[in-house]
């Protein structure tokens, strides 16, 4: 129930964030993901459900942009090994998205919601068990990242370890072999590919 509560929460936020937006210019100068900027009422609706503000995001995908794919991964022998195919997900190429990008979930592993304007993809469960004891940790996106076809942005990254996490940003999946050095249980990423 609190999941699905979540899922109509994030799209009301969706919803409300265009409302705000107004016309849409017919040229942007600039494409980008960053965190979403969110205001002191729905950050407390947020709070009252629980939902952590940090796996909301903005986009602004101009003409440059043909389109966007989410991808989600597990750490394995220090190498991304997709785990998307398990669950389906498949690319946004229906015009160029703007306005607010939402991931739901509880563990990466036990199945990810996405929602992109009004458009949303569910992985289903990815692993039958997601790893148990020791720590958890959570890494967002948490700086504007100006985009262009083909890149590939890392939005998450959510660590399983025995004992401590240390500390990383999500720019250490560009770095697979440092995570893997680090003992950790295991390691997922969740990351958005611009373009096709």
């Amino acid at each position: 129930m609190k999941k699905k509560l979540s899922c109509l929460l994030a799209a009301a936020l969706l919803l409300a964030g265009l409302a705000g937006c107004g016309e849409k210019q017919q040229t942007a100068t600039e494409s980008y993901i960053a965190p979403a900027v969110l205001t002191d009422g729905e950050k407390d609706l947020l709070g009252l459900l629980d939902v952590t503000p940090n796996r909301l995001f903005e986009c602004q995908l101009g003409e440059n942009v043909d389109g966007i794919a989410f991808h989600i991964y597990r750490l394995t022998e220090g190498k991304w090994t997709p785990l998307t195919e398990a669950g389906g997900l498949s690319d946004f190429s229906e015009g160029s998205p703007s306005g607010r990008m939402a991931l739901l979930f509880d563990t990466i592993p036990g199945g990810v919601e996405i929602a992109v304007e009004g458009v949303r993809f569910s992985s289903g469960e990815l692993e039958e068990t997601a790893p148990t004891g020791g720590a958890t940790g959570l890494v967002t996106l948490s700086e504007k990242k100006t985009v262009e076809n083909g890149d590939e942005i890392p939005l998450v990254l959510q660590i399983f370890a025995g004992n401590a996490i240390g500390s990383h940003t999500v720019e250490d999946f560009d770095r697979p072999e440092e995570l893997a050095g680090s003992g950790y249980k295991a390691v997922y990423a969740i990351t958005v590919t611009v373009g096709k």
